[in-house]
């Protein structure tokens, strides 16, 4: 019942980033997620694959951008942590989430450098996007769940975060005008 109650005094909080830069890189996340939705339309089929989980990832990050999900999964997190009485432990909690966060971000950077390796002569810009993608949303969890306090660091995004996600767009809708041009594969 605890968990109720706390959950019920405003666990759902959207802080979305609602700047003007916060919302251009949210219209950038959404025109490029749209670039790698066309490139998947006319790729072969380990790339049409590729292009489609892409643009469903950015669009994704680009929704996350506005609703800053990861807030209120935190908040559920001390809900329940409060709730089960594990509080005063949480700091565990949380780097263990941050390794869980880690292991799936390097299991993503891994297949998908497998899958377009054989490809990757044209590919070069979406791979190095996908890459500065990987460290902001790393980058992101860690400030989040506190593990760069726990290690004694100071991981200060500010202005860093939203050049990151920027030149990983960049990056990756330079790459899909290119694949557009080539026509076909």
């Amino acid at each position: 019942m605890a968990l109720v109650d706390c959950l019920s005094t405003g666990f759902f909080v959207i802080r979305g980033d609602f700047g003007v830069l916060g919302w251009v890189v949210t219209l950038a996340y959404g025109i490029t997620a749209l670039a790698c939705l066309l490139c998947s339309r006319r790729a072969s089929l380990p790339l049409k694959r590729f292009w489609f989980y892409l643009a469903l990832a950015l669009l994704f990050l680009g929704i996350n951008k506005q609703l800053d999900l990861q807030t209120s999964l935190t908040a559920y997190g001390k809900c329940l942590a409060v709730a089960q009485g594990w509080y005063p432990y949480r700091r565990i909690a949380q780097f263990l989430f941050f390794l869980i966060v880690v292991a799936f971000a390097l299991w993503v950077l891994i297949r998908t450098i497998r899958l377009t390796w054989p490809y990757r002569a044209t590919l070069g810009f979406v791979m190095a996007g996908i890459f500065a993608l990987t460290i902001y949303v790393t980058g992101r969890a860690m400030g989040i769940h506190h593990v760069d306090s726990v290690l004694g660091w100071t991981a200060n995004f500010g202005f860093m975060k939203n050049l990151l996600e920027v030149i990983a767009l960049t990056a990756i809708f330079t790459n899909t005008a290119l694949v557009s041009r080539q026509g076909p594969r």
